[in-house]
């Protein structure tokens, strides 16, 4: 989501939200309409923050902790507590192969987090 959007609960505690309205009325309309059906008397809306999936990735030192570990388990020890040493150079270089291939192949999450949130008792 790239420009705001608005959510509603669609319970009355206020933990599951959803659609994508252009404007906070909107999604308060259809709160509104959705808890008289339910008999509720409390709504709740917020703008929609979708996830970013580079956010659960593991960094570049997440995975050469990984081999490190791995390998002084199996193989070398002591002797491959510092390794691989990949340099900087090899930093950016894994930076940019992850990107390019969540930008191939990880869809859009479809799933989000709620700010801005107001919550109101009906008449």
């Amino acid at each position: 989501m790239s420009e705001d959007r608005y959510v509603y609960a669609t319970d009355e505690h206020g933990e599951n939200f959803v659609g994508e309205f252009s404007t906070r009325a909107a999604a308060r309309d259809e709160a509104i309409e959705h808890a008289r059906l339910r008999g509720w008397t409390k709504i709740a809306t917020g703008r929609a923050l979708r996830c970013d999936p580079y956010s659960f990735l593991p960094s570049v030192d997440d995975i050469l902790d990984l081999m490190s570990g791995a390998a002084s388990g199996e193989v070398g020890g002591d002797h491959a507590e510092d390794w691989p040493d990949v340099g900087p150079e090899g930093r950016v270089a894994f930076d940019k192969m992850i990107a390019d291939w969540v930008d191939k192949y990880v869809d859009e999450p479809r799933f989000f987090t709620v700010e801005e949130l107001e919550e109101e008792t009906l008449p």
